[in-house]
């Protein structure tokens, strides 16, 4: 898998999974002794990155750099291992002289995929934008960010286009889970829960990675006391239809 992603981001031409390898030690028959030892000198670099993505926590990258650390760490989370060549891509053109903009980048894949996961609540994949648009990356975009916004929002599929704020806040109201459906997305409600709070306290600094340090709780439990129904007045059954597997009545739990 690293060899086929080394090469969506070094070549445009598209090559089977199959003869990976035949081609890369094909394209080492024509290298002399010099080119030979660039050409491993490079996708070990490459290596590096794909490590960095991958485990962000034990990076030698990412010990230089506690903001890289925190970004990558946010986007593992939601586990779309599609991105890893993006990510290189951008980090290779754009760190060094504009990391700023490296980590709007970033930011950007974050908002997209999190906007995503609320409004279909499934596995998307990057993998079209990736084919498409990752050769059009040349590193001489004056905004990187934006020009990556605008890919996403530029998409002829409309279940892959960026989903708006008022789109995103609709669905986020609506989005129920069933208890088999919970079990199966539990990891993208822990990631959203962590970032809600995040934002509200403003302190990236309270480490939620470990989620055996913390449980995800029901506000209005599973099981209506009559105290519950009482409060909750007449039409305590369908408020606790609507809302018992909603994002509005889970909380995280120390």
């Amino acid at each position: 898998m690293f060899l086929q992603n080394y090469l969506r981001i070094t070549t445009t031409d598209k090559i089977q999974g199959t003869k990976i390898y035949l081609n890369l030690t094909k394209e080492f028959d024509n290298f002399d002794y010099e080119a030979s030892i660039n050409k491993i000198k490079e996708i070990h670099k490459y290596g590096q990155l794909f490590h960095m993505i991958e485990d962000p926590e034990r990076s030698a990258l990412c010990r230089e750099d506690p903001k890289l650390k925190l970004l990558l760490k946010r986007l593992k989370d939601f586990d779309t291992s599609s991105i890893r060549p993006l990510i290189v891509k951008l980090y290779i053109l754009f760190y060094e002289n504009k990391t700023d903009s490296f980590y709007n980048c970033l930011s950007v894949i974050e908002s997209y995929i999190a906007r995503q996961k609320i409004i279909n609540m499934s596995n998307t994949t990057l993998n079209r934008f990736i084919l498409i648009y990752l050769p059009k990356l040349k590193g001489n975009e004056e905004s990187p960010d934006e020009f990556l916004k605008s890919i996403f929002l530029k998409t002829e599929s409309e279940t892959d286009k960026w989903p708006d704020d008022e789109q995103v806040i609709d669905a986020f109201k609506k989005l129920t889970f069933s208890p088999k459906s919970f079990q199966k997305i539990r990891k993208y409600i822990h990631t959203t829960l962590r970032r809600i709070e995040h934002f509200i306290s403003n302190k990236e600094s309270l480490d939620l990675s470990d989620t055996t340090k913390y449980t995800i709780e029901h506000i209005m439990p599973s099981t209506l006391t009559p105290e519950w129904k009482n409060n909750l007045g007449e039409n305590c059954q369908k408020i606790y239809s609507e809302y018992l597997n909603n994002y509005g009545n889970l909380t995280i739990q120390l």
